[in-house]
């Protein structure tokens, strides 16, 4: 990696760096790629108020078995070549990235992805209107004054998203669908 400084030449290098955020809530980064450069992980059991003071101690009789998990973990990784995002935190890291870019966030409350799907874009406008006030993000409804601008907001992130105007109809998209009851009730 090469890092530009001030006033000297640029620093070539491989950066050594762990740094670990732990929040209850969902964190807002304001940056759509951010959230993609790190491993999310949903921890589903807390402690608080039952810690066990004594850990150190009931960890000493298996430590060799931890090692021997932690040295296969690393042969995977090495296989590997990189870290992936467990499964059991996509629900977590889907919500990061949606909490980090308001239209994704507006496209998974209301929308599911579907190729053969389609919707009015009129009626696209009217919900992301309703959820702008509702989020009081009415800075977001300055930035997409126009259908157009929507438009290539949403094509952003759904990239198969397209636009298609029947003859004598309302213009559509096509790759998006309304969620049903049963969707959003369990979203």
């Amino acid at each position: 990696m090469t890092l530009g400084r001030k006033w000297i030449g640029p620093w070539h290098g491989q950066l050594k760096l762990k740094l670990i955020l732990i929040s209850n809530d969902i964190l807002n980064f304001n940056d759509a790629i951010l959230p993609t450069r790190f491993i999310k992980i949903n921890f589903t059991q807390s402690f608080a108020e039952r810690e066990d003071a004594d850990l150190r101690d009931s960890l000493k009789a298996e430590i060799s078995g931890i090692a021997i998990r932690c040295m296969a973990a690393y042969r995977r990784l090495l296989a590997r070549g990189r870290f992936i995002q467990p499964q059991s935190s996509i629900d977590l890291e889907r919500k990061v990235l949606a909490e980090s870019d308001p239209y994704t966030a507006f496209l998974s409350h209301y929308f599911v992805i579907d190729p053969e799907g389609m919707v009015n874009c009129a009626l696209v406008k009217f919900k992301f209107e309703e959820w702008c006030h509702q989020r009081r993000r009415t800075d977001l409804l300055c930035s997409t004054s126009t259908a157009s601008q929507l438009s290539q907001r949403l094509k952003k992130v759904v990239a198969s998203l397209r636009t298609f105007k029947p003859h004598g109809d309302q213009r559509q998209y096509v790759g998006l669908r309304l969620k049903t009851k049963e969707e959003r009730e369990t979203a």
